[in-house]
């Protein structure tokens, strides 16, 4: 694949990092590591809203800074939890962020700390970029003058120039659901890969109660009622009745259709601050849409209450309470309250390929999100590198439900110089129609076809999923010979 200019700088630096990462020779030993399958957690694109002070350190930041001084106990700790937040409310306010105490100009502590970073943001044996430090869920580090972000398209070391040179310790910042115990590091499976999408969202609030014990961040906490964690809550600090929503802002867009609610269960509140009127809405880019509505929903019982809708592709989804009760043990205030909220992620609208590049904008969901044209932060989708043009890629859509289709446009990369780059010599489209795949488009030397769609037409019938096969792919350039399959987008129309 030929890279941009970009893309090479980034490479570039990715290179020097390992360089001062990896000498030739480690005095300090690898930590130890669980070994997982290619399954992982994207990658956390947002900051999240910031909360003010917690009540003190999360329970996955405490693991992990006792993992690393438990593994190299001559290093310090330098501090978790600290409620400052007179420059703005961040990591160490909300106590996911962690000093592990390494001096730079200790050679021993300094190799300690880059064989741990080199560890971190290693490829995995599948290929995951970044592999450990995204399933221990860690957003972004600092380590003498030089910061890395995960949560930004450039995932490479850069200068930094902040108060503070981080030559005495190393910053760690966690992701909500890395602070909270929730990846795979602890788990065995990725945060959200049970289905539920609202682990890893962050969350906006219309309002929010942020003392004893109610938070926004407690809505998605895995704790599914509120005797222990209370949950969220609106500020609700009137009498009268009023509109407030609770908005799920996901890692990218996903296919969903359903969401459940949990109502209060502590003792004589169950079911209080649960809206009387209110509707699930999703986000469609210009308009918040209805999906599941309510009127004068009973006082709930405590316990999962679960509302269905059809499959929706999007990446924001909100609770919308256009009427709330009043709590009589509340002094009669009107507020809207769950102890916890889950997003399910549908059976269908899934991509899946044989490989998939996940970085570089690049990404297999990518390939059904909407976006035709490869923009950088949406490529498409690219199987990994083949030495030779003989061989066999794949990339397959699970429809949200069956649907008459006549007509499949393939859309190539788009960004120049590359356009067209990746799109397959030799292929075929097949489409799932209940028992059996069924060939509908065979192309054998199809030319490269720059940055115009390639639509293919034949008689329309009901399909739940279809599949494109490349079994010749096209070589990247004569200075890169490998051989890739890349589209930036797949759309099925009935005719």
């Amino acid at each position: 694949m030929r890279l941009s200019t970009r893309t090479l700088a980034a490479l570039t630096a990715a290179a020097a990092l390992l360089t001062l990462a990896s000498p030739v020779a480690h005095a300090a030993p690898l930590p130890p590591a669980p070994t997982f399958g290619q399954a992982i957690e994207d990658y956390p694109y947002r900051d999240p809203a910031p909360t003010g002070c917690a009540s003190g350190a999360q329970a996955g930041t405490l693991d992990w800074k006792d993992f690393l001084l438990r593994h190299y106990p001559n290093t310090r700790n330098l501090g978790i939890f600290v409620c400052n937040t007179a420059g703005g409310a961040g990591g160490h306010d909300e106590g996911r962020a962690f000093d592990w105490g390494v001096n730079a100009n200790n050679p021993v502590e300094r190799d300690q700390a880059e064989t741990v970073l080199g560890w971190l943001l290693a490829p995995d044996r599948f290929g995951n970029q970044h592999a450990l430090a995204r399933r221990i869920g860690i957003r972004f580090i600092i380590w003498n003058r030089r910061i890395l972000h995960l949560n930004q398209q450039d995932k490479s070391w850069r200068p930094y120039s902040g108060a503070s040179p981080h030559t005495d310790h190393v910053h760690f910042e966690m992701t909500w659901a890395g602070a909270r115990r929730q990846t795979s590091w602890w788990t065995g499976r990725p945060s959200a890969s049970d289905g539920n999408l609202a682990t890893a969202a962050d969350l906006v609030p219309s309002s929010s109660y942020e003392a004893g014990g109610w938070t926004r961040h407690a809505v998605n906490d895995g704790v599914l009622g509120s005797t222990r964690t209370s949950g969220w809550s609106s500020d609700g600090q009137t009498g009268v009745n009023h509109a407030e929503a609770l908005e799920f802002r996901l890692p990218g867009r996903r296919w969903f259709d359903a969401v459940t609610l949990y109502p209060r269960d502590d003792p004589g509140n169950i079911g209080q601050g649960f809206p009387a009127d209110f509707a699930i809405e999703v986000w469609n880019g210009s308009a918040w849409v209805p999906v599941a509505s309510r009127t004068g929903y009973p006082l709930p019982s405590a316990g999962a209450h679960r509302f269905p809708f059809p499959a929706q592709w999007t990446d924001r989804v909100r609770v919308h309470g256009t009427s709330l009760r009043a709590n009589p043990n509340d002094g009669n205030r009107f507020r809207m309250q769950f102890a916890e909220a889950e997003i399910h992620t549908a059976a269908a609208g899934r991509v899946s390929a044989t490989s998939s590049i996940e970085d570089w904008g690049w990404s297999a969901q990518a390939v059904n999100d909407g976006e035709r044209g490869s923009t950088g932060a949406s490529n498409g989708w690219s199987s990994k590198g083949n030495p030779a043009p003989e061989a066999t890629e794949w990339v397959e859509i699970a429809l949200p439900a069956p649907r008459p289709t006549g007509r499949v446009t393939l859309y190539p990369r788009t960004d120049a110089p590359h356009a067209g780059m990746g799109f397959p010599v030799d292929f075929t489209v097949a489409l799932w129609t209940g028992q059996d795949w069924e060939t509908v488009v065979t192309r054998t030397g199809h030319p490269q076809p720059g940055a115009a769609p390639q639509s293919f037409t034949f008689p329309a019938r009901p399909a739940e999923r279809i599949r494109v096969t490349a079994t010749k792919l096209r070589v990247d350039g004569p200075a890169q010979p490998t051989h890739h399959a890349q589209l930036a987008e797949i759309e099925l129309a009935a005719s």
